[in-house]
Formats: C-alpha cells, structure tokens, sequence
C-alpha cells in the first residue's frame, strides 16, 4: 500500500496544503513547529479518526485546526493495485466525525472504515510498527502488538484471537459442567432424571391440583379480560390528554412568540426615545458622568479651598516693606559685610592718620623749641633757619594728617548716616534690613506657589466642567448648563439614565426569558404537527385541569398495574397448569421413554464435554507453538537489518514475547535500555521494520519516521537511509519527517532518489 496525495483542508496549524508523495523515500523536511509531526498525525487521523478526548491522550486537541476546532482533510492511496481516496473530517464532539472510501476507478463508496480495509490492526499496534512518532522510537505496545501477530497468523484475521477462543471454549465447556460438576447441561440432564423419577410418583397428587388451578385460570381469565378493556379505554383517554396538552403548549408558544414581538417593540421604542445623534447611554456612559460629576465638584472644592488659601497667604507691613527695600539697597551696595568692612576701614585709617599728624606735630613743636634755644646760645641764624624750617614742616604735615582723619571719620560716619543711624548701631541696622529682605523673599516665594496651585486648581476645574457638559451633551437636548447648575442637573440627568438602563436591562432579560422558552418550545414541538393534532382531539383543552389530568393517568397507570398482576398470575397459571398438565399426559411408561432419550442425550452430551477439552488442550499447544516461531523469526529480521546498519558491530537481536529487547555485543546479549540513545532508536527501528513485515506480509503499509535518526551518527544515518532506499524499493514506501538538512544532503550525496518536500 502506498499514499499518493495528502490534501489538508484544516488540520492543527495546518490549513489548504496539498503534498503529492513518490511510491519510494520522501523526505518531508522543515524547521520545529512547521508542522511535519502535525503531517504524521494527519496520515494517521485518515486512517483511524480522532480518539476520545482523555487526559493521557493530547492527539485530539493537536488534531483540531486552532481556528475552528474542526479536522477536515483527505488522502489518495493504492492498495491491492486500486486507488482510493479516504475523506474525513471532524468536530469538537466525537459525534461530529465523518469519514468516507471510494474507489476512484468506479466511483464507488466501499463500506468499512479505512484502518479495517487497508491495515487491519488497532492503532495501537499501528503505533508500535509503522508509525515511529518523534522522541518515540523505543516505545512499543508489546502485549497488543504480539496479540494481534499471534491472532492474524493463527486465523488470517486480527480479531480472532486466540485467548478469546479458549475462554469462549472454556465457557462452553462450563456450561455443560461446572468445575466442581454442581451445574452445567449435564448436571441438569441428570437432575432432570432425577425429577422424571419423582413425578411418576407425584402423578396422582397432581392432578388434583390440575383441576384446581384450571378453575383458578378460567377466573384469572375473565378478570384479565375485563380489566384489559378498562385499560384499553384508560389509554385512549390518557393519549387524547397528552396530545390535548401538546397543543396547550403549541398556543403558549404563539403566545410567547406574540409576547417576544411586543417586548422586541417596546424596547425598540424605549432606546429611540434615547437615541441622540446615533449616541445609545448605557452603564458605562451612567458611570462617566457620574464619575465626571464627582471629579467636577471635588475640582470646584479644591479651587475654592486653594483660593482662601492664597487669600491668606501671609503679606508684609509697611515697616516691613521699607526695611525689606532698604535691604535691597545694602545688598545692591555689596551686601552688610561690605559697608562693615568699609566702614571700619575708614575708621582705622581716621585713628592711625590722627596718632601720626599729633606725633609730627609735637615733634614739631619740639624741634622749633631746640631750634630757637639754638639760636639763643649759639647765634648761629642759619643752623636756626634750617632746624627751625624741619620743625615747621613737620608741624604743617602733622596739621594735614589730623585734618585728613576728621575727614575719614565724617565718610565713616557717612555711611552709617546713610541707613539712618550712627556708626555704633549700623551693624544691627545693616542685620534688621537683611533679616527683612529674606523675609520679603520667603513670603513673596509662599505666595507664588499658592498661586500657581490656584491655577492649576481652576484649569481642572475647567476642564472637569468641559467633559461634564460634552457628556451631558450627549444625552440632554439643553446644550448649555451654567456652572451653577450642573451638578444638580447631571445628578438629575444620571438618575434618569440609570433608570433607563434598568429599564432596557429589565426588557432584555425578559426578551432573552421569552426566547429561551420559544427555542425551547419549538425544539420540543418539531416533531409534532399542530394541526393533525387538533382533529384527533376530541377533547375540550379547557377541560385540562391538574386534576383530571392526574386522575386520567392514574387511571391508565392503576389499571396498567392490575392487568400486569393479572397478565404476570395467568401467564403463572398457564405455565403451571401446563407443567401439570404434561405429568398428567403422560403415563408411567411414557415417563420411562423421556427418561431414556434424556440418558441418551446425556451420554452425547458427555462426549461433546470430552471434545471442547481435547479441543482446548490442542488449541493451547498450537498457541505455545506458534508463539515460539514468531519471536524468533521477527528477531532474526530485525537482527539481520541492526547488523547491516551498526555495520556489523551488533550481531543479533533477542525479543520476548512482548519485545523486550535485548542486543548482541561482543557475544554477549545487553538489555537495550543500557545502550546510547542512538544505538537504541537503531535497534528499535529494525524491530518495528521486521514487525511491519510480520503483521502486514507483502502489502506493507507506509513506514512513518518522525525524527527517528536524529540520535544516529553520520555513518549509521548514512546506513539506515540505504536501508530505507532498499526497503522502498522492493517492499514499502516510507516518508521520513525531519528538521535537519542532514538527512536531504546524504541522499543527494549517496545519490538515492527521494522526493524532498519542504515545509
């Protein structure tokens, strides 16, 4: 069997993508999540379908497009030299499948689901052969698997299995005798001998009791007669009040439908009545203008509050104001350490000038004095003139000196005058006027952050009030409100809007009330016809009430009851009156004839018993047999391919009945779950090979890898894609899935056909 064409309508991630596939090696290559393992699972979704949604199984919600959650695709294969085509698509619900086979060469649809006519195995065993999906190479279902070789190679068909055989031949075999040999045909057969026994001697006692349940049947009879009209009649009356309160139902559906048009109209009516320039108010338009509301007044309490804030800002006196100006001026002039600096400057210059102009002009003096004792002793006029001269000179230049200090002192002096004081009380002057400068500085700094705040405080109250008024806008036909106004306008308005929402809310629950009723009505009435009804009541509908309804079904159900009683007592009757009327037909010799055909049938009946147990024990020897060659032969298979591909370093192959497997190495075998990653996805992939061959015979299905070599080295990569080519070529196709250009590159270097097919 081969696939020709897939055609993916929706599928996972996948969506109108069309692969046309060669008989031999394809290799299906694209990036992670391209959506080749989605391709994989797509093959075998046309084969099988989706499975139950479970918890240990995550195929059907990747099998469901992301968009729809719906599957829907088909595949063109050839099998047993015809083509087909498999169509399939899928919903949420399990129930929503649909999958159809035709033959393209007639056209015609071919009864049976796809796995049943082209592969024959469970999906299950589907998995542990030919689909090898990704990180799951070393993963068979040992038990199924082996199960279903035994059972095809046993019958030529999966589903006859042997265990099932030997446990129906067991359960047949208990049905003629159970192991303890208390039960079973042949325990009854004997027990029945037994009876015969006895009613040749019960014969007599019995028919007096024939006469008397004769007579207990005629009564039963005429009573059952009796009762079974009443019931006839309660019937008839119980089905004209059914069909009678179907059509009660089928008037409060028109009822309701009138009522849904008129709920319809109303609240069509309520929000034209609303609507403004297209504009509906609803509970979030409620909820802004509210909320636009409380932003207003909570702006327009923040204004106010800011404003008497900057009203009582702190202000300075007039004394105040002239010290602070004046403060100005000092620190124009180089602030108070300058004039104090100046002004002691000047006062230390006026001092050292007064000491030097006292000290030359005494010395002066005294020269003068020596000068005209001089002359007076010596009368020597010019030693006088010239000493006198010195000491003249000296008393003009100390003159001069104290004239320059009185000056010094008055600019001293000056600049204290300047700021209104004497020169003693000019450093506390000069501190005063800078105290007050600063605290000019810090009020007018207050005052302009107050200010600043008012502004702000009154541009969100402006703005508060825009948004107010676009909002009241909206659903008020007064375009203007006053600031005065608004609040207990927009309170008013919001009001009125909320009751408007209840309003239409209330209309729409009742509206989707009424609906609900009609859908539900009319699904529960479609399959009636309203006006064939009418004419087989013959009922008044107003007659219906709960009363006479309950008491006509308990009516029909107390005589449905009695003619069960009486039907379940004749029927009793009969069957006993009958059994004593077979002891009373027969003699005592015609007693002796049933007992020896029932000896005969118990002797066949024995030698049936002795077959099913030869058959049983035959049937369990051919199975152990059996079992014996297959594991063996698919071992010695998959060994021969494991040899060519570890290029003879693992000889051999060991499988238990259940493919647990076991490698020979060196000569000695190792449990594969103690080789490397790569060794065991080899190992693996030969069993599954040699299993394919094994179950499927010469029409080998497809083999499905998914990123099976992707744990091989290049060399053994190299020898298990020679292999694949040799097995496509002579036995089956296969599509290899893998992210890797590794596997496109030895192909083209090796030089095997395969079709490459980029995601």
């Amino acid at each position: 069997m081969k696939i020709l064409k897939l055609n993916i309508i929706e599928f996972g991630c996948i969506k109108d993508r069309e692969i046309i596939l060669d008989e031999g090696l394809n290799v299906i290559s694209g990036d992670n999540a391209s959506g080749k393992s989605t391709v994989m699972l797509f093959i075998k979704y046309m084969f099988y379908g989706l499975a139950r949604r479970s918890s240990k199984n995550t195929e059907r919600e990747r099998a469901l497009s992301w968009d729809n959650h719906r599957a829907a695709g088909s595949m063109v294969i050839e099998s047993g030299g015809k083509e087909y085509r498999i169509e399939r698509r899928s919903t949420a619900t399990a129930r929503g499948e649909v999958c159809n086979v035709i033959e393209l060469g007639s056209g015609e649809a071919v009864d049976g689901s796809p796995a049943e006519l082209f592969l024959g195995v469970p999906s299950e065993v589907f998995d542990s052969s030919c689909a090898v999906t990704q990180m799951k190479n070393a993963e068979i279902n040992g038990s199924q698997t082996a199960g279903a070789i035994e059972n095809m190679l046993s019958g030529a068909d999966e589903s006859i299995d042997a265990a099932s055989i030997l446990e129906k031949l067991d359960r047949v075999r208990k049905e003629y005798k159970l192991n303890r040999g208390e039960g079973g045909i042949l325990y009854d057969t004997e027990k029945q001998i037994s009876t015969l026994k006895a009613r040749q001697r019960e014969a007599t006692e019995r028919y007096l009791a024939f006469n008397e349940m004769s007579a207990r049947l005629a009564r039963a009879e005429k009573s059952l007669q009796t009762v079974t009209e009443s019931y006839n009649t309660s019937k008839k009356m119980l089905e004209q009040v059914n069909n009678a309160r179907i059509l009660q139902r089928f008037d409060e559906l028109e009822k309701n439908r009138a009522k849904l048009v008129g709920l319809r109209e109303e609240l069509s009516a309520l929000e034209d009545s609303e609507r403004r320039a297209g504009f509906m108010p609803d509970d979030a338009h409620v909820a802004a203008l509210k909320n636009s509301t409380f932003a207003y007044r909570e702006a327009k309490n923040k204004l106010e509050d800011t404003r008497r804030e900057y009203e009582s800002a702190p202000r300075l006196s007039e004394n105040e104001q002239a010290l602070a100006d004046v403060g100005a001026r000092i620190e124009t002039a180089g602030g108070k350490q300058k004039l104090l600096n100046d002004a002691q400057t000047l006062s230390k210059k006026a001092s050292s000038r007064k000491s030097v102009g006292v000290a030359l002009l005494f010395l002066g003096i005294c020269i003068v004095a020596v000068a005209a004792a001089l002359l007076a002793v010596l009368s020597s006029i010019p030693m006088f003139a010239a000493i006198a001269a010195l000491g003249v000179l000296l008393v003009v230049i100390g003159v001069v000196g104290m004239a320059s200090s009185g000056k010094l002192a008055k600019a001293r002096d000056a600049i204290a005058l300047e700021y209104g004081v004497d020169i003693g009380k000019l450093e506390e002057r000069l501190s005063e006027c800078e105290e007050a400068l600063n605290h000019k500085r810090s009020t007018e700094a207050q005052t302009l952050a107050v200010r600043a705040r008012l502004d702000t405080a009154e541009e969100y109250k402006n703005g508060a009030y825009r948004r107010l008024t676009e909002l009241l806008a909206m659903t008020l036909d007064k375009k203007d409100v006053g600031e005065n106004d608004i609040v207990d306008v927009s309170g008013k308005e919001a009001a009125r809007l909320v009751a408007f929402c209840e309003k239409r809310k209330a209309f729409a629950k009742e509206i989707y009330a009424a609906d609900a009723l009609v859908r539900s009505y009319s699904a529960d009435l479609s399959q009636y016809d309203a006006e064939e009804l009418r004419q087989t009541v013959k009922l008044d509908i107003n007659m219906l009430t709960k009363e006479f309804i309950d008491k006509t079904a308990d009516k029909e159900r107390f005589d449905r009851e009695r003619m069960s009683l009486l039907s379940k007592e004749t029927r009793n009757l009969s069957e006993s009156l009958a059994g004593l009327r077979a002891g009373l037909s027969k003699s005592p010799v015609e007693i002796a004839d049933e007992m020896r055909e029932l000896e005969e049938k118990l002797a066949k009946d024995t030698e049936y018993y002795n077959a099913l147990a030869l058959a049983m024990q035959n049937i369990q020897s051919a199975s152990a047999v059996m079992s014996g060659s297959v594991t063996p032969d698919i071992s010695r298979r998959a060994g021969e391919m494991l040899s060519l591909v570890s290029g003879g370093v693992y000889g051999a192959v060991q499988t238990t009945k259940n493919f647990e497997v076991s490698v020979e190495q060196d000569g000695f075998f190792v449990n594969s779950s103690l080789l490397s990653g790569g060794t065991r996805d080899a190992v693996y992939l030969c069993l599954r090979i040699s299993l394919m061959q094994r179950l499927f015979g010469a029409d080998l299905p497809p083999l499905l890898l998914d990123e099976a070599l992707c744990q091989l080295d290049d060399a053994r990569a190299e020898k298990m894609l020679r292999l694949l080519d040799k097995l496509c070529e002579s036995v089956t196709q296969c599509l290899l899935f893998t992210c890797h250009t590794r596997e496109e590159e030895t192909c083209q270097r090796l030089g095997i056909s395969a079709n490459i097919i980029h995601m």
